[in-house]
């Protein structure tokens, strides 16, 4: 959890542990690119990038991430555009947690993001992210603490959820080429699938 760029060691602790020949992750909010742009060099194609972004637009990204820094999804996306026209071989994924309508997390409304997939699947392409990385919403059961996915709607709104994922999905898949490809996690494939 947390930002790992705030880290004042942040690059030397990437240079560690490439001088160790280890592989590297960095799950990120964006408003650290500067810093990975930094070392990004020394990445592999073993190493990533994800930045957790979950929207298509800024204002959704706003009410969503409430960002402490004054920043942009569009600034984010851009200096992931800089980055990867420096070094082109850094992977960078663009993370996307579908959200729903009555969606709570600790008692608190989350902002609906299904009918933003698609714009960020096109937003992500056009700033040089090489996937992005669909999964749906957990909730903390209350029972025993795994997370779980929890639509609290009627049956029939349930499904009309369901039906309004995949649609967006399969517009969002519009935009792959052969740099960039949609990926949907395993339990969000089990929810389509009504499997879960």
């Amino acid at each position: 959890g947390g930002e790992p760029t705030l880290y004042s060691k942040f690059e030397n602790v990437v240079e560690f542990l490439k001088d160790r020949d280890m592989h590297v992750a960095v799950v990120s909010n964006g408003t650290g690119m500067q810093k990975i742009e930094r070392v990004a060099d020394l990445f592999t194609d073993k190493d990533w990038v994800r930045l957790s972004l979950d929207s298509g637009t800024d204002p959704t990204f706003q009410a969503m991430h409430k960002p402490k820094k004054q920043i942009t999804l569009e600034q984010i996306c851009q200096e992931v555009l800089e980055a990867k026209s420096l070094h082109p071989n850094l992977t960078i994924g663009f993370s996307y947690i579908v959200t729903w309508e009555n969606a709570c997390a600790d008692g608190r409304k989350i902002v609906s993001n299904i009918h933003e997939i698609a714009p960020a699947a096109k937003l992500a392409r056009d700033h040089g992210f090489n996937y992005l990385a669909i999964k749906p919403f957990l909730e903390r059961s209350k029972e025993n603490s795994a997370e779980v996915i929890e639509i609290n709607q009627p049956f029939e709104e349930y499904q009309q959820t369901i039906k309004r994922i995949i649609e967006s999905i399969k517009e969002a898949k519009r935009y792959e080429t052969s740099n960039f490809k949609i990926r949907e996690s395993t339990n969000l494939r089990a929810l389509e699938s009504g499997t879960m």
